[in-house]
């Protein structure tokens, strides 16, 4: 099988700071790759370098052997990218439904003449726009709030919104950025739940996470970073008992588990 991802060399520097250093791995299709490390160890950045918000100094990334390195970030969502952000990115003056059809916009295609007329053929794109949504939200364990507005939505549903939002792009690769923060234990547990189901759909989910238990139960591959580079990469076994791992990023409290 052919990695879906594949990243080679890449290289970014902020002023003095090298922020990733000649990193490479390779993501399967099907799989969940999860990238780990210490705060500052480069995680944010590298997803940045993945969506083609920061471009490399050095390196490139070619997803389902298409290069998008350099590219704007648009043609790389076009190309199959999906994400979600740490910090909320919610549109709170819309309902949940709504939220999750922005994320259709790659795959809804509206000419202006319609819009204006407000011709049937528009109409039906838009009721099978809220259709799709609605799935989509099912999909991610948010039947409950499909009429709801976003703003009514407690902290661990507009969690869940966002990854049916990124959903809506129909990603080959989906990049879930620590998805499970802020979460109580159960909310974890559903968020662990659906990253099993995406992968089991054939869907590729890169994750960063400070959640271990999540990380590791989870994973199929573990990439360790610190301070931009490699430190460790393999399966969640491997890296656990990784003694630079531990050292580095998991302490002395997992060492002692």
């Amino acid at each position: 099988m052919k990695p879906l991802l594949e990243v080679d060399g890449l290289a970014k520097r902020f002023g003095g700071l090298q922020a990733t250093d000649d990193l490479s791995f390779t993501v399967m299709p099907g799989s969940v790759h999860a990238v780990i490390g210490p705060n500052g160890a480069g995680k944010t950045t590298l997803l940045n370098l993945l969506t083609g918000i920061y471009r490399p100094d050095r390196g490139r990334v070619v997803l389902d052997g298409v290069d998008l390195t350099g590219l704007p970030t648009h043609r790389w969502a076009a190309a199959g990218l999906g994400r979600t952000f740490q910090n909320l990115q919610v549109f709170f003056n819309m309902s949940a439904l709504d939220n999750v059809r922005t994320g259709l916009h790659l795959h809804e295609h509206a000419a202006l003449l319609p819009a204006l007329l407000r011709l049937p053929s528009l109409r039906r794109a838009e009721d099978l726009g809220r259709e799709r949504a609605a799935a989509l939200m099912r999909r991610v364990g948010l039947s409950a709030w499909i009429d709801a507005a976003a703003d009514a939505m407690p902290y661990g549903a507009l969690k869940r919104l966002e990854i049916a939002r990124a959903l809506a792009g129909s990603p080959k690769l989906l990049l879930l950025d620590e998805p499970a923060a802020g979460l109580n234990p159960t909310e974890a547990r559903e968020i662990d739940a659906l990253i099993r189901e995406l992968a089991r759909s054939g869907m590729a989910v890169l994750l960063v996470e400070h959640n271990m238990r999540l990380v590791m139960e989870v994973s199929d591959r573990v990439l360790v970073l610190d301070r931009g580079a490699k430190l460790a990469e393999g399966t969640p076994a491997e890296v656990a008992s990784d003694a630079r791992v531990i050292e580095a990023y998991l302490g002395a409290e997992a060492e002692a588990a």
